[in-house]
């Protein structure tokens, strides 16, 4: 495990691109690059008498990377293609940024009536835990739809995420099985039906993360950009190996918009706005 891993769960324990100017969208990210502030909202799916489900909101986290001149590239693959470890949250990562200067405090976030402080996890990682496992049923939109700044975060201070999209619904069937297990997940090699109705998103990803202690100790990610259905069939789960000690097979449905913003001092930072359905939920 990383040291990342292992400062993460004791941390747990006690207590995410630019535009093209054509519009096209790239996750590229690397030398001359200095900060990635992301909003994640995780969503369940909720339920009430009378009513269809919908997607409400379970989880909001809020990370920032500082990386000056070196963020870690987070590049989907092509199209329907899958990548084995690749890293898509900078809590999964060992960071190898620089705190940001001249800040007397922790950097904050605001997000509407929603704000926060933005916790020093590492050097060059700051995170928040909004509101964790509250189980929600508010709309991911509602919660991102004026985007989430960084506040008291020096030069950065300013750095806003993108409007959300439109997260209706994602659904994921199992191959021979009516439903998946509320704990542990998927098994080993599951063949998973995944479809969802989701609009005006610059990026869809897929990822299988086999999870210990909360943490990912292996992932595929798959890029099902302008895509509404996807299989997980035995092609994908064999990037991974089953000997790994997984306690949870989860699944990720993610939805994305970015953009690239320019501070007054010339710094470069990746904003990203994000919604993921989360098949297992942790209570």
């Amino acid at each position: 495990m990383s040291s990342r891993k292992l400062v993460i769960f004791s941390v747990f324990l006690s207590m995410a691109a630019c535009k093209d100017p054509e519009g096209g969208v790239t996750l590229g990210s690397g030398a001359e690059l200095d900060a990635r502030f992301v909003s994640d909202v995780y969503t369940w799916q909720c339920e009430a008498k009378g009513y269809d489900n919908w997607e409400g909101i379970y989880a909001l986290n809020v990370s920032l990377e500082y990386v000056p001149d070196g963020l870690v590239p987070r590049e989907l693959g092509a199209i329907g293609g899958c990548t084995s470890g690749l890293t898509m949250f900078g809590m999964d990562e060992d960071s190898t940024g620089a705190d940001i200067p001249d800040i007397d405090d922790e950097p904050r976030w605001q997000a509407g009536e929603e704000s926060g402080e933005l916790g020093w996890i590492e050097t060059g990682f700051y995170y928040d835990e909004a509101y964790e496992d509250q189980h929600r049923c508010d709309e991911a939109e509602q919660q991102l739809i004026s985007g989430t700044e960084l506040t008291g975060a020096g030069a950065l201070t300013g750095a806003i995420t993108p409007d959300p999209g439109i997260m209706n619904d994602v659904t994921l069937t199992v191959e021979g099985k009516d439903a998946v297990d509320s704990e542990t997940g998927f098994d080993f090699g599951d063949a998973i039906f995944i479809e969802w109705e989701a609009a005006e998103w610059d990026e869809t990803w897929i990822q299988i993360r086999r999870e210990r202690d909360g943490v990912a100790w292996e992932t595929v990610t798959c890029n099902a950009s302008g895509l509404t259905e996807f299989w997980m069939d035995e092609e994908k789960w064999d990037l991974l190996d089953e000997n790994v000690p997984a306690e949870v097979n989860n699944v990720y449905v993610a939805f994305q918009n970015t953009a690239e913003q320019t501070m007054a001092d010339g710094q470069r930072v990746i904003v990203a706005t994000r919604a993921m359905h989360v098949a297992v939920v942790s209570d």
